[in-house]
């Protein structure tokens, strides 16, 4: 296991900035899930890390040593490519065995430590075939066994779950996670899938355009999101977006909604200079509450416009003057396309963002 730190870390091709003075430290152990649309230099992190492109600026360490000079080979890493780069003609045996070999160790040895990784990785029954006779998620196992089996410090995963269908790649993103804590290896994923950063991160990296927006651990990425950005690509379905305003009726801040007005606890010094004025409002589906019946000092009046059933919960958009507003609730709840509903917000689960820079206010 080792640490890994990234200072200032910037990558320029000509007059592309595809990495922007990004600074992460990943503790020993953990699991990081570098997440973004693509073309957010996810992919170029990782390849920095492992050393198949060199920095621009910046240092990199891994386990406190500075690594920018040294080759791949020296830097103690193991990637596991998004196309999953099994040899095809190759069995599992050969393709595990492949890095060991290179390092010309005997062959007991090698045939010990290939069992024990397929032991583990639960794809021992596997080893005499080829890659054309294994499905999407066995591949994934090999290639994660072909990377571990060195046993390197640190474990980069280029989008190690694209390339598999929806619902192998759930069942294969919780082996991830098992494998990952069962052998306590450091390891890097980047991924655009916000649900598998999510279900498998200690701590989430969220990148846009080569630079890195919020790194905090994933409850905080969900629940205190530091830019608009972060709140609208994490979570499922989308937050709202609303445009209010901040109100202040003596020394007390509200927060105007159009549909409604809700009293704000945070001090007014630290958002007075946003009074009368127009801001961006982030109401979090799961967290809008909706029924039949009003509840509450202020229920707020809305039609159902659309009900998606999705099975353990139910998906509705609802009509609130003039807004689209999407909300999750159970599915036991009994609405119907053309209902009056009612919703009730939580003060302690809205968020507010600046409409020019996009960060948090509270």
């Amino acid at each position: 296991m080792a640490n890994v730190k990234l200072e200032g870390v910037t990558k320029r091709v000509g007059n592309r900035l595809l990495v922007d003075n990004f600074t992460v430290n990943i503790r020993s152990g953990e699991l990081v899930a570098l997440f973004g649309p693509p073309g957010s230099g996810k992919t170029m992190v990782l390849r920095l890390i492992a050393g198949l492109d060199t920095v621009t600026s910046g240092r990199i360490y891994i386990d406190d040593q500075l690594v920018n000079n040294l080759s791949p080979a020296r830097r103690g890493v193991g990637m596991v490519f998004q196309s999953f780069a099994l040899y095809p003609t190759y069995t599992v045996f050969d393709n595990l065995a492949f890095p060991l070999r290179k390092k010309r160790l005997a062959q007991s040895e090698i045939k010990t430590r290939v069992e024990k990784i397929a032991d583990i990785l639960g794809i021992s029954h596997l080893l005499e075939k080829k890659p054309a006779y294994l499905s999407g998620g066995e591949k994934q196992r090999v290639a994660i066994g072909r990377a571990i089996i060195k046993e390197p410090k640190v474990l980069l995963m280029d989008e190690p779950l694209t390339n598999l269908d929806a619902k192998l790649r759930i069942l294969v993103r919780t082996e991830l996670r098992r494998i990952q804590q069962e052998l306590g290896i450091t390891t890097i994923v980047s991924t655009p899938d916000d649900q598998e950063a999510l279900s498998i991160a200690d701590k989430i990296a969220v990148m846009r355009q080569g630079k890195l927006i919020q790194y905090d651990d994933a409850s905080s990425i969900y629940q205190k999101p530091s830019h608009i950005f972060v709140a609208q690509n994490i979570g499922t379905p989308q937050i709202n977006i609303v445009r209010a305003k901040i109100l202040v009726e003596g020394k007390n801040p509200i927060l105007d909604l159009n549909f409604a007005k809700i009293k704000l606890s945070v001090d007014i010094a630290k958002i007075g200079q946003y009074a009368g004025k127009e801001i961006l409002v982030g109401l979090r589906p799961s967290e809008i509450m909706v029924g039949k019946v009003s509840v509450g000092d202020q229920p707020i009046r809305a039609k159902v416009e659309f009900v998606e059933l999705l099975g353990a919960e139910t998906i509705v958009t609802l009509s609130v003057a003039g807004e689209n507003l999407t909300a999750v609730v159970p599915p036991e709840t009994p609405l119907e396309v053309g209902d009056e509903a009612y919703l009730t917000l939580d003060e302690a689960t809205i968020h507010v963002f600046d409409p020019d820079s996009g960060e948090s206010i509270i």
